[in-house]
């Protein structure tokens, strides 16, 4: 995919996707943040050298990385704000403290934006944000929601971060956060559990399946293929995905994964959905 063909496809998973945490009312993102796509798309087709700002390689990097940066792109094509800084180091005696995600500038104010976008695998019986793990079990939705909220957003208000913000001719801002993503249940979950109050009831939905029930899966759903999707293809709707090459994983490679993989399953009938294959030993700890 061309750079424009990338930016394209994960503006419309941006603009199209719901949010996958609803929080408080003071922190919800400003209506004026907000844009539809065909807006989005008209002004970067007017200046397509905005993907080139700040000389990133667009679509490039480690997801968090990725959706900052296409955040950014979406905001750039905002007429109604002034100005972005990114990546605001707080340092106090040379030690960094922390970092601000955003700092935008509207007609009426600044607005302090912390983003994340998170992937996370139900291992419980989603009573409870910490039973929605990373696929590498490294990391949980409540601990995220928890760091966000503790962390990243107070660290703007210590003197350290005023005193930063003062230098750059912040002296008053609101604050918003800004969760994208996705929640996978296991394939043969009859029924969605009751999610805690903080997750979108609607939220983008996918499954997660072991090894060793990927021919049960298959048999069921009567799926005809399993492509791989690459990590820079997360942040894409999922027809988006079928539209171009994606490599097809054979039984063989399947069998030899030592960790999740995501992964999409074509039916059929020409159904799509996106899941974790995740191996055996992959579950309730």
């Amino acid at each position: 995919m061309t750079d424009i063909e990338l930016a394209t496809a994960q503006l419309q998973w941006l603009t199209h996707a719901p949010d996958l945490i609803l929080p408080p009312e003071s922190l919800r993102l400003p209506a004026a943040f907000t844009l539809e796509l065909n807006e989005v798309l008209l002004k970067l087709a007017e200046d397509p050298g905005r993907l080139l700002v700040d000389r990133r390689e667009f679509g490039k990097g480690r997801l968090g990385k990725q959706f900052e940066d296409l955040t950014s792109l979406y905001f750039r094509l905002n007429c109604q704000i002034i100005d972005i800084k990114r990546n605001i180091q707080i340092k106090k005696d040379n030690i960094t403290l922390g970092e601000l995600d955003f700092m935008i500038q509207l007609p009426d104010r600044w607005v302090h934006l912390e983003v994340a976008v998170k992937f996370y695998l139900l291992d419980g019986d989603g009573s409870h944000l910490d039973h929605f793990i990373g696929p590498g079990r490294a990391d949980k939705l409540g601990a995220k929601w928890r760091h966000m909220i503790h962390h990243q957003l107070p660290i703007a208000y210590s003197p350290a971060g005023l005193s930063t913000l003062a230098s750059l001719g912040i002296d008053d801002f609101t604050q918003a956060a800004w969760v994208k993503g996705a929640l996978f249940y296991h394939w043969q979950q009859e029924s969605v559990p009751a999610i805690p109050l903080l997750v979108n009831p609607s939220h983008d939905r996918g499954w997660w399946v072991r090894h060793s029930e990927l021919t049960s899966m298959k048999e069921h759903y009567k799926v005809n293929n399993i492509q791989l999707i690459s990590k820079p293809d997360w942040l894409m709707p999922i027809d988006v995905l079928g539209t171009y090459h994606q490599q097809s994983l054979s039984d063989i490679q399947i069998e030899s994964l030592q960790h999740p993989v995501m992964a999409a399953v074509l039916t059929g009938n020409g159904d799509t959905s996106r899941g974790f294959i995740v191996p055996d030993d992959w579950g309730i700890s």
